[in-house]
Formats: structure tokens, C-alpha cells, sequence
């Protein structure tokens, strides 16, 4: 009861995170238009657009990898695995999930730990907007803290009920 309440909050927060992923980079594309506007008809300069842009488009690669990853969306090879016997199959799944948990987990840290410096440090842009860091830094740390949690729900899912994860479904090709 408490496993699948807790797969199904990480899979609901994932695509939260893919929700306002999707949003930042719509933002950023209305900012870019805004900007061409501001600059090119109206004459006038632009302040914080280009941060804007910037950091959105980045913090929305963060925030929608655990999307992504819940849809099984990322990159894989999968010659080896379409033809590779069930047993194999789940022992290269066994071995992916652990290693991008391990992955995950280690940028997820690192992330908190620049976020923290930033934070701390009252670090800012250069530009004359001097957007604090801490704000778009945030997206690294908790985009990472929720991909490691959907790569344990990966595993859990393997674990308790057999599914296989990144396309290598028993005796099916991707």
C-alpha cells in the first residue's frame, strides 16, 4: 500500500516537473519575441532577457529529465537487448537502473551543494538584472534529486512486480 503510494507521488511529481519544464521553455520563447520586438522595433535595449532565456532553457533540461526518464524517453541502444534472451535482458536492466541511480544521485548532490554555495554566497548574474543564482540553480539539484527518485522507482518496479525498464520488456523488441 505505502510502495505504491510512494511510486505513484514520484511519478505525479515527475510530471509536475515536466509540466513547468514544458513552461519554461514556452516562456522562453515568448521572451525571445518580446525581445526582438523591444530591441530591433522599438530601439531599446534589453535587460534581463537574455538571462532569462538563458537559465530557463537550462532549467528546463533539469526539471524535465525525470519526465522524460518516467516515459523511458532518454537515448538507449537497444540492438543488444532486442536480441538477447529474457534472463540478460533483465540482468543489463539490473545494471542500467544502478548506475543511473548512482549517476543521478551523484549530480543531485553536487547540484545541492552549488545551489547551497549559491545561496550562501549571494551570488548574482553579471548583467544589470542581477537575478540571483540561487533561483535558476535550484532547477539542478531537485531535477537530479527526482530522477534518482525515478530511477528507484524503476527499480522497485523491477523488483516487486518484474517490469523491465528502458525498452527491454521479456521477449519483446523495442
Amino acid at each position: 500500500m505505502y510502495l505504491k503510494t510512494f511510486i505513484a507521488s514520484i511519478r505525479a511529481l515527475s510530471i509536475a516537473s515536466g509540466l513547468i519544464s514544458a513552461s519554461l521553455v514556452a516562456a522562453s520563447v515568448l521572451v525571445v519575441c518580446q525581445m526582438v520586438i523591444v530591441r530591433y522595433v522599438f530601439g531599446e535595449s534589453t535587460i534581463w532577457q537574455t538571462d532569462f532565456i538563458t537559465y530557463g532553457l537550462a532549467s528546463s533540461a533539469f526539471l524535465g529529465a525525470p519526465y522524460v526518464a518516467q516515459l523511458k524517453g532518454h537515448v538507449n541502444v537497444d540492438l543488444l537487448t532486442m536480441y538477447s534472451p529474457p534472463k540478460f535482458k533483465r540482468i543489463l536492466a539490473y545494471i542500467t537502473i544502478a548506475l543511473a541511480l548512482l549517476f543521478s544521485l551523484l549530480f543531485s548532490y553536487t547540484g545541492w551543494e552549488l545551489w547551497y554555495e549559491a545561496w550562501e554566497g549571494q551570488w548574482t548574474t553579471e548583467s544589470i538584472w542581477e537575478l540571483p543564482l540561487w533561483i535558476p540553480y535550484l532547477s539542478l539539484p531537485i531535477g537530479m534529486t527526482l530522477l534518482a527518485l525515478e530511477y528507484l522507482v524503476d527499480a522497485i518496479c523491477l523488483f516487486t512486480d518484474g517490469a523491465v525498464p528502458f525498452g527491454t520488456e521479456p521477449g519483446g523488441h523495442s
